[in-house]
C-alpha cells in the first residue's frame, strides 16, 4: 500500500485509525468495521475530530502520525481523499465552516455510547458474560443519558453534508455483504475501566462504571448458561434500540442508506462507512 506523507496530506481528506485499545476493539468487533475512530485534515498540519472532552480543531497531524507503530497508540491510519480532487477554496471553506458550527457538542464519552448505539441498532450479542454485563449497563446507563452527544465519524460525516455543496455529501454505499464473522476480541476488562474513567476526568459528567465483581466470579459453567445476564442483556438491548431508532429517522437497511433513499441517520455512521463511501477515493496509510 502507499504511503502517504504528513506533508502530502490535504485539508478535506480523513484519517481512519486501527488501535489496540480494548474499547477500540469492541467497536471493531460489533460493527465489523476494520477502524474506531476517523479525524479529518482540517488545516494544513491540523486534525478536527470529536474526541472525549469535546471537538477540537487544531490537533497536531504530525504528532498524530508518529503514535503509529509497534507498542504505540495506533496500528495504522488510512488516508481517503474527498472527491473532486482538489477541493475548490470556496468548497473548502463551506466545509470548514461547516466544521466549525459544531464546535459546541458533546463527545459520546469515550467511545462508550458509540458502542452501545452500534450494539443496539445492530442487535449484536457478544459470546461473553462480561461483554454482556458491560453493554447492559451501557445501554441503560448512557445511551438515553442525551442522545444529541457526537461520535467522531458523525462529526466528520455532519461537517461534509450540512456544508451546502452538494458534491461533498458523502454518499454512503447500500448494505455491505456481511464479512465473515470476526473473533470476539480479547479484552482487559480492567483496562477497559481505567480507559473509561480517564476519559471521565477529562470528559465531565458522567456515571460511574459498574460493579462487575460477579460477572468475574470464577464459574465452570459454560457461557450459554448464563441466562440472567442474556436475558437483562436483550432486555436493555431492546429499550436502547427503540431510543435510538425514534429519536431520528433510522437509515435504510440497517447501516447502509442507497443514494436517492432516505437521508442516513448521523448518529449512526460508521467510520467504515467513509471509508467505503465513493465519495471518497483511498490514498494510502499516513507516515511521516
Amino acid at each position: 500500500m502507499n504511503t502517504i506523507s504528513v506533508g502530502a496530506l490535504r485539508p478535506g481528506d480523513l484519517l481512519l485509525h486501527d488501535t489496540d485499545s480494548d474499547i477500540s476493539k469492541l467497536i471493531q468487533w460489533v460493527s465489523d468495521s476494520d477502524y474506531s475512530h476517523v479525524a479529518m485534515v482540517f488545516e494544513p498540519g491540523l486534525l478536527a475530530e470529536a474526541i472525549s472532552g469535546g471537538v477540537f480543531y487544531d490537533h497536531s497531524a504530525v504528532d498524530r502520525i508518529a503514535q503509529v507503530g509497534i507498542g504505540k497508540e495506533f496500528i495504522r491510519i488510512d488516508v481517503v481523499r474527498p472527491v473532486p480532487d482538489p477541493i475548490p477554496a470556496p468548497a473548502l471553506k463551506a466545509l470548514q465552516d461547516s466544521a466549525r458550527r459544531l464546535q459546541g457538542a458533546k463527545f459520546a464519552l469515550n467511545q462508550m455510547l458509540e458502542l452501545g448505539i452500534i450494539a443496539a441498532v445492530r442487535q449484536r450479542t457478544p459470546p461473553n458474560p462480561i461483554a454482556q454485563a458491560v453493554l447492559t449497563w451501557v445501554f441503560d446507563k448512557l445511551v438515553p443519558d442525551d442522545p444529541s452527544h457526537m461520535v467522531c465519524s458523525e462529526f466528520v460525516y455532519r461537517a461534509f453534508a450540512d456544508c451546502g455543496v452538494p458534491g461533498l455529501v458523502p454518499q454512503l454505499a447500500a448494505l455491505r455483504e456481511d464479512p465473515a464473522p470476526r473473533e470476539f476480541p480479547h479484552i482487559n476488562w480492567l483496562a477497559l475501566w481505567k480507559e473509561y474513567e480517564k476519559a471521565r476526568a477529562n470528559g465531565g459528567d458522567a456515571p460511574p462504571p459498574p460493579d462487575l465483581t460477579a460477572a468475574f466470579a470464577p464459574t465452570a459453567a459454560p457461557i450459554d448458561d448464563h441466562v440472567a445476564i442474556n436475558e437483562a442483556f436483550i432486555a436493555a438491548r431492546s429499550r436502547a434500540r427503540e431510543r435510538v431508532l425514534s429519536a431520528r429517522p433510522a437509515r435504510a437497511a440497517d447501516f447502509a442508506a442507497v443514494v436517492g433513499a432516505a437521508a442516513p441517520n448521523p448518529e449512526l455512521v460508521l467510520p467504515q462507512d467513509l471509508a467505503d463511501s465513493p465519495t471518497f477515493r483511498a490514498m494510502g496509510q499516513a507516515g511521516p
